[in-house]
């Protein structure tokens, strides 16, 4: 694998700040479906909102300075914003691997 360069302090910012909506929106969506007995988990439009939160922050996590906080901290959010977490991983070992 090749080393990017760090990314501009703007992109960071603009990506922050498009997970942020993102999450906004995810508990905007859950909220009122919190008395469910599935507390919303279940609602397909809430799990959608949930993984493009957890896939933009996950891209955000990305461009972080420090290089091994960055790739573990989107690794977590990646695996959280997909419902087969077991391809993201297998993608990645393949990836590793080469």
């Amino acid at each position: 694998m090749q080393t990017a360069a760090i990314p501009d302090a703007g992109l960071q910012a603009r990506v922050q700040a498009a997970a942020e909506q993102l999450d906004e929106e995810y508990f905007a969506l859950k909220e009122p479906l919190e008395e469910r007995e599935d507390a919303g988990k279940n609602d397909p439009e809430v799990s959608m909102a949930f993984s493009r939160a957890r896939a933009a922050s996950a891209v955000g996590a990305a461009l972080g300075d420090d290089k091994r906080e960055a790739a573990a901290s989107a690794a977590y959010e990646a695996v959280s914003a997909t419902d087969d977490p077991e391809y993201l991983v297998d993608a990645v070992k393949r990836a590793l691997a080469k």
